[in-house]
């Protein structure tokens, strides 16, 4: 027969479920509870320097935990392993706007087969799937008025007409 019985020991966090960076602040929230010690609550969470800043991705971004490629990486790691290649896309352009990664191009050559297996199982070329992979995130990138050009990814100009459509 089991029986509960309090901790002995201090209140502490048993369990962090995983967060995919897509899910914005809940994502952000994560990342602050894996790494900031002692806080009490969320507004303490959200507290630099006695300034309660409004978003745990400022928090985050302050304390440099989303400087480098080391959270967009680990970030695409997990997701390669339960995402279809449209999800990754549309993440790898989340990790873009919001991660600010230092080297985007290691990062797209790292996943890129991840983002055009799609394409490759339906008998496409390697180079038009990679064509493709890149409209779908450059029409992605649209909506935040950026471009994968602004992230170093090619080299040559992409424009995407509101008549593609590459899912």
């Amino acid at each position: 027969m089991r029986i509960w019985t309090p901790r002995k020991k201090k209140n502490v966090i048993g369990r962090i479920v995983t967060a995919n960076l897509s899910e914005g602040e809940r994502y952000f929230l994560r990342v602050l509870l894996n790494h900031i010690k002692g806080s009490k609550s969320f507004e303490d969470l959200r507290t630099v320097n006695d300034v309660i800043l409004s978003t745990y991705c400022e928090v985050a971004v302050l304390y440099g935990l989303l400087s480098g490629n080391n959270y967009s990486e680990s970030c695409l790691t997990e997701a390669v392993v339960y995402q279809m290649p449209i999800l990754l896309r549309r993440l790898f352009d989340n990790v873009l706007t919001l991660c600010c990664p230092t080297n985007p191009r290691n990062l797209w050559d790292k996943f890129k087969d991840f983002m055009m297996e799609n394409y490759l199982h339906n008998g496409i070329s390697q180079q038009s799937a990679e064509m493709r992979a890149l409209h779908c995130i450059n029409s992605f990138l649209k909506g935040v008025g950026k471009n994968v050009t602004d992230f170093g990814l090619v080299d040559f100009d992409l424009n995407v007409t509101d008549d593609d459509s590459f899912p």
